[in-house]
């Protein structure tokens, strides 16, 4: 008996794409779900195509909230949602046909409490003609199995999509009391995934592009006031002192270390943008990890590199050098 996958999409002023999103969850070859949409106080006519669709559909219920962001608007809707599976699914975004068919499938076979897959970046000019190019070729169908003692190791190394929360169904179960924390503008996804990998659980997941991220200028990672907000990392900093707390100091240095480089290319995005304001803000952000006691790197490189962008790209060749030298420890890796 197929079992139910509650499908949770927040939605806040995506009156343009959200059609898009539901449709490809209503095209999929599996079709015993539910559809969970919580509007964040949208402004435009998002909320009335939330009803309108609901209208079509009797698997599509509405929720309406105050604009508190999305971690309240997901928390909203796991109060109500029945699936034995969650899927975090953002209202701009859109599903290849067969991902719930085959990401469930895999976790019925496996018992894995997590199955993900493969992600990509998909700028809004050019969705379809990429989903017509994914949609009609064959996929690699060979899945990755992350054991549970594997698990943090993974989070931590950013494999297999370990960090985000969408692109992957989670078993209810895993989740129980956990929820995403509110305030957090950037990294909710992380901070959540984080608590997970705390629990412990077994995933798999499958190197094809199964999710499309949109890619446009109302995306909440491009809005600058998001970025301007002193919260926006404030992810950086829990995930950090929660490893101190846990007496793992290499790789709550290395949180800082992620931190600062996330305040590097914001800082040069926000230049190029000309937020000038915003790019000292950052600059200045990072300028205080530098001048912590327990930065764990040559502070000279990164003060020169916030002066010489350019020398971010002389970095990655000796980082893909390293990479290939000292690969991380293999996981195993099965055919369908």
């Amino acid at each position: 008996m197929n079992q139910l996958i509650s499908i949770i999409i927040p939605t806040y002023n995506t009156s343009q794409y959200l059609p898009e999103c539901i449709s490809s969850v209503l095209n999929q070859t599996y079709q015993t779900f539910e559809i969970l949409l919580v509007d964040d106080g949208s402004e435009d006519d998002t909320l009335s195509i939330c009803y309108e669709e609901a209208k079509k559909d009797h698997r599509i219920h509405v929720f309406s909230n105050q604009h508190l962001g999305t971690s309240v608007a997901r928390n909203t809707a796991m109060k109500y949602a029945k699936g034995k599976y969650f899927l975090f699914l953002d209202s701009d975004d859109v599903l290849h046909p067969c991902f719930l068919e085959l990401l469930y499938k895999r976790a019925i076979k496996t018992s894995a409490e997590v199955v993900g897959c493969k992600f990509i970046k998909v700028p809004t000019e050019k969705m379809k003609t990429v989903k017509k190019e994914l949609f009609t070729r064959k996929f690699n169908k060979k899945w990755i199995s992350v054991p549970e003692k594997d698990i943090l190791f993974a989070f931590y190394e950013s494999k297999y999509e370990s960090t985000v929360a969408s692109c992957k169904i989670i078993s209810k179960e895993l989740i129980g009391n956990k929820l995403f924390k509110p305030g957090i503008n950037l990294g909710e996804d992380t901070l959540f995934m984080y608590a997970l990998s705390l629990k412990g659980f077994k995933m798999e997941y499958i190197p094809s592009p199964l999710y499309l991220y949109r890619m446009h200028n109302t995306s909440t990672t491009h809005q600058w006031e998001s970025i301007q907000n002193r919260d926006s990392f404030k992810v950086y900093e829990i995930i950090r002192d929660q490893e101190y707390v846990f007496g793992r100091p290499k790789t709550a240095q290395k949180w800082i270390i992620m931190h600062i480089r996330m305040l590097f290319g914001k800082y040069h995005l926000a230049k190029k943008e000309h937020q000038v304001e915003i790019a000292e803000n950052l600059k200045e952000e990072a300028f205080k990890l530098l001048k912590r006691p327990d930065f764990p790197q040559l502070r000279l490189i990164y003060y020169i590199a916030f002066q010489f962008p350019f020398l971010r790209y002389v970095y990655k060749i000796p980082k893909k050098i390293y990479r290939y030298l000292f690969k991380a420890r293999p996981l195993h890796i099965k055919n369908e």
